[in-house]
């Protein structure tokens, strides 16, 4: 019992500090320590166990809650100061999850190519579906308290929207908050400890969770491989958005690519681990 709390509280930890980087999924940080398929179980199907399902949530909510206070400050810092390599680094994370959700899919059993073609066509879905997000437009939750209960509703739905991001692997939570517009301002409540806006957040956050949970466990029992290719299509696609509009600069042009390989290789040797620790 004492080696499974720490261990969710660890891995509560990583996908915490997982989810403050635009780029990198909490969900496929999850997939990767092996704790995904667990989670998503305890939050649907949360009242057949309760006593279970409720010490892994809590477990795993404390290591990730205490990710997020220990390294928002130090993450904001780098990616406002060091931008241009901190992209990179997002996008060499998004990459080197890639191959991760494709074997989870197991396309490779599949021997008719007709039905191949089927399931790699949930990907362009996945992908269509968070470009029609990057649409939202970015000043939209914009939090004004002069508003009143416009703005706390607004956060309110913001938080359903993180949930989502939240739950589904292959989009992050951070690239969703930076889509809104939200990343900074949400980063700097969470140092300040802000209650007044991360409440409602939080609130909107814990509906969105178990609607979520509650849809992609049904949907990873009955269609599993058309699922991962969704996900995947959402991977894919949020990398666009994290790609800088501009080139590298100087000393730039040395740090990107290392911190790309970095980033690539930080997530695909993690999912070597976590697959050897099953074994």
């Amino acid at each position: 019992m004492i080696k499974k709390l720490f261990e969710n509280i660890f891995k509560g930890l990583g996908v915490g500090a997982s989810m403050l980087l635009p780029g990198v999924s909490g969900g496929t940080m999850a997939i990767l320590l092996g704790i995904y398929d667990e989670l998503i179980t305890a939050i649907g199907s949360f009242f057949k166990n309760t006593k279970k399902n409720l010490f892994l949530l809590s477990t795993f909510g404390i290591g990730s809650v205490t990710g997020i206070i220990l390294f928002s400050k130090p993450i904001l810092y780098v990616t406002t100061t060091y931008k241009m390599p901190m992209f990179y680094l997002f996008i060499g994370a998004i990459l080197g999850g890639l191959p991760v959700l494709y074997k989870k899919s197991n396309v490779k059993e599949v021997a008719s190519k007709t039905k191949k073609l089927y399931y790699y066509s949930f990907a362009l879905v996945g992908f269509f579906i968070v470009w029609l997000i990057s649409l939202i437009p970015s000043d939209l939750f914009v939090f004004d308290p002069n508003n009143g209960l416009v703005s706390y509703g607004l956060l309110l739905i913001a938080g359903v929207i993180c949930a989502i991001a939240l739950v589904l692997p292959g989009i992050s939570l951070s690239y969703m908050l930076l889509i809104m517009g939200m990343y900074e301002p949400t980063m700097k409540a969470i140092e300040q400890f802000d209650i007044v806006y991360l409440l409602p957040i939080a609130i909107g956050g814990f509906v969105g969770t178990i609607a979520t949970a509650r849809i992609l466990e049904n949907a990873m029992e009955k269609h599993s491989q058309a699922t991962y290719f969704m996900i995947l299509g959402f991977l894919v696609a949020s990398m666009f958005d994290v790609i800088p509009k501009t080139f590298p600069q100087g000393l730039e042009w040395i740090l990107c690519p290392i911190t790309l390989l970095t980033g690539f290789f930080a997530i695909f040797f993690l999912s070597r681990l976590a697959k050897n620790a099953k074994k």
